[in-house]
């Protein structure tokens, strides 16, 4: 099981600011540095290297645990910042975020996760959180009456498990829809409302981590815009303000334009490159056998007596300036329960030989 990540208690953040305050003034004892005689200009540039400091002690050893172990080691941990995950569609972007969504709020301490879903309404969206949490068909959790019968009563026993893990899942997990939220402005005052509960609670270093889907139904409330490329390039903007303002970490899907069976590249990303840009993250999600069905030369099969190609969903690190790493990294998909199992890393090299051979 993949570690939980555990952030500082207050009284452990209050002795790592005490601790980075110790090592500061030891720094600075042997530059010689005489803070006092800093110009004002000189000492802005100070100050905001005493907050970091503080920020960097007071952020606890790693990044939020996805749940994914190959994607934990190669990231390090979730961190503040803005995740593109980008696909065609029926490629597997929603159930990606999806199992990632819930995965972090299980896998991690004080954190609080929103997942907004622009695409599809409520009633559309939970049953696939559920198919994905008990390996059901999407449609048992859409139609249980359906299966209430001897023969696949089990199926209805764990979609009502599964609706009784969102119920234990309340205090870490929200899904919104477009009719609670459509706009990048509503956003923040959802960021803003949930942050003053979190204060009320007496919890005010509780962390919210935001999924949207999708980037390209963004809306604004307050502007309209000429063209889709500035409406783009507004919404990317306002979700990196939202990034650097609250410390948080946001999730976007996004589309990409036709690339004719091609794996994609960031340039690829519909209609504009400004959010490509702002993004610290870009993921490009492929799938050949979703785009090429039983064509596809990477796959995997259940078993040698089934031949049909099953997909598999190569993450390709497209841009990430959260870490060092570049390249792919792989995840056996079942469409059928909107669930992904990741590839372990000692077998990641069989299916790279597969794409870059």
């Amino acid at each position: 099981m993949t570690q939980l990540n555990t952030p500082l208690t207050e009284e452990e953040i209050r002795h790592a600011k005490e601790q980075a305050n110790r090592a500061l003034q030891n720094i600075i004892m042997t530059t010689g540095l005489d803070p006092d005689s800093l110009s004002p200009y000189q000492r802005e540039m100070f100050n905001s290297l005493e907050q970091y400091n503080e920020y960097a002690w007071s952020r606890g050893s790693s990044g939020y645990s996805t749940g994914f172990s190959v994607i934990d080691k190669k990231l390090g941990g979730v961190q503040p910042g803005l995740y593109l995950i980008a696909a065609q569609p029926n490629v597997g972007k929603t159930a990606f975020s999806i199992q990632m969504a819930r995965q972090l709020a299980q896998n991690n301490e004080n954190i609080y996760v929103i997942f907004i879903t622009l695409d599809d309404n409520f009633r559309m969206m939970l049953p696939r959180f559920i198919s994905s949490d008990q390996r059901i068909p999407i449609d048992a959790a859409k139609f249980p009456v359906k299966y209430n019968t001897p023969e696949t009563y089990e199926l209805v026993e764990r979609y009502h498990t599964g609706l009784a893990r969102i119920i234990n899942d309340l205090p870490k997990l929200k899904l919104i829809d477009a009719e609670e939220c459509e706009s990048v402005e509503m956003i923040e005052d959802i960021i803003l409302d949930h942050m003053q509960s979190f204060g009320m609670e007496n919890n005010p270093n509780k962390k919210i981590v935001i999924f949207i889907d999708n980037f390209h139904d963004l809306k604004s409330s307050e502007h309209t815009f000429p063209n889709d490329n500035q409406k783009y390039e507004y919404m990317s903007e306002k979700l990196k303000d939202l990034v650097n303002a609250y410390d948080i970490p946001v999730f976007c899907t996004a589309e990409l334009k036709k690339v004719q069976g091609k794996r994609p590249t960031v340039e690829d990303i519909r209609e504009t490159v400004k959010v490509g840009y702002e993004a610290n993250l870009v993921w490009l999600l492929y799938n050949e056998v979703g785009l090429k069905d039983q064509a596809a030369k990477v796959y995997y099969q259940t078993d040698s007596e089934n031949p049909e190609k099953r997909p598999v969903l190569e993450v390709h690190f497209g841009k990430n300036k959260i870490s060092s790493f570049k390249g792919r990294t792989y995840f056996l998909f079942h469409p059928e329960h909107s669930y992904l199992q990741e590839v372990p890393e000692a077998d990641q090299s069989y299916f790279d030989a597969k794409v870059y051979g």
